[in-house]
């Protein structure tokens, strides 16, 4: 049998592919909350038209400083997409391994879901072991807590000088970051609607 043909249309078709390779890390089920639903449909809507591997969190908070009664999503409907839980805020070692794992995935960017100054240990160390290796940037949810202690923003100062981008959804937020990081690259991007809801009555009581 003559492969030679196959090989050669095969080889052609990966040089053709203009699809990027991204490595998306932040909560998703069973993580509940609006972060959670966000990355989920954000890594739906990225796997339309790129190559996307999902990195969650194995524990976010430890649970006596959780504020709330549970971290999960216990509703009867949820949105479960394929992801690999490794991180954990706790055990450094988790995110050595996270960040060994995303090298030799060799991914042509990583986005990270930045939300609290909680995650700067973890997002730094991650970043940093990847800087001049691959890509890193951060979508914004929130730059600093709506009630900003002078220990959140050094937090968040440490996370955001590691990153090669900042993206955010606010003016404001794109402002303020492109003041503080003149030479770093800030993308302001509108935030998108949560479309995976039932928006008539009808589909409500189904």
């Amino acid at each position: 049998m003559n492969t030679s043909g196959h090989l050669d249309r095969k080889q052609a078709s990966e040089k053709s592919d203009d699809r990027l390779s991204i490595i998306l890390i932040g909560l998703t089920h069973p993580y509940r909350g609006g972060i959670s639903l966000y990355t989920t449909m954000l890594y739906q809507e990225l796997s339309t038209r790129h190559r996307v591997h999902l990195i969650n969190f194995k524990r976010l908070y430890p649970s006596f400083v959780f504020p709330g009664r549970t971290q999960y999503d216990e509703s009867k409907k949820t949105f479960p997409v394929a992801s690999e839980r490794i991180i954990d805020t706790l055990w450094p070692f988790s995110w050595l391994k996270t960040a060994r794992k995303i090298v030799a995935l060799a991914p042509d960017l990583v986005i990270m879901q930045w939300w609290q100054p909680y995650l700067s240990p973890v997002y730094t160390a991650i970043a940093y072991y990847l800087k001049k290796k691959i890509p890193v940037a951060f979508l914004c949810h929130n730059v600093v807590p709506h009630e900003p202690t002078r220990f959140d923003e050094m937090l968040s100062n440490f996370a955001f000088r590691a990153t090669d981008a900042l993206i955010v959804h606010s003016r404001v937020d794109a402002l303020k970051l492109t003041t503080k990081y003149p030479r770093k690259l800030i993308q302001q991007v509108d935030h998108p609607i949560y479309d995976a809801f039932p928006t008539t009555a009808a589909a409500i009581l189904k």
